[in-house]
């Protein structure tokens, strides 16, 4: 589809962005076609991008927004991206035994926790 507007793909990406951010970052990637300010147009994506994780109630949208950014390596939430020498990045929040009483005194570890956000 981008490839429709060789000159300059933006426009169309910025048409896509919110409703098809899976089709949005392959044309990026894929077409071929040029992007007049490249830089701006992934902040941009970036921008309108990552606070619909937070707020998006659809899980397919969700799932969808997620897989976009990635593909364009605009995810730079804490705890994405890990690679093999780089130790997880993750805010966990402690989880004290009394939140937790279904689970038998012997399961319990101290410093039990789990991700402090959305991951």
């Amino acid at each position: 589809m981008a490839y429709l507007n060789d000159v300059d793909c933006a426009p169309i990406i910025r048409w896509l962005r919110n409703v098809q951010p899976e089709v949005a970052a392959p044309c990026i990637l894929e077409s071929g076609a040029e992007i007049a300010d490249g830089d701006s147009l992934l902040q941009e994506l970036h921008d309108a991008w990552l606070p619909r994780l937070l707020d998006e109630p659809q899980p397919e949208a969700l799932a969808a927004i997620g897989r976009a950014l990635g593909l364009l390596g605009l995810d730079d939430r804490k705890g994405i991206g890990l690679t093999a020498d780089v130790p997880p990045d993750i805010d966990w929040a402690k989880i004290p035994a009394s939140e937790l009483p279904w689970l038998p005194s012997a399961a319990w570890q101290p410093g039990l926790g789990c991700a402090a956000s959305r991951v």
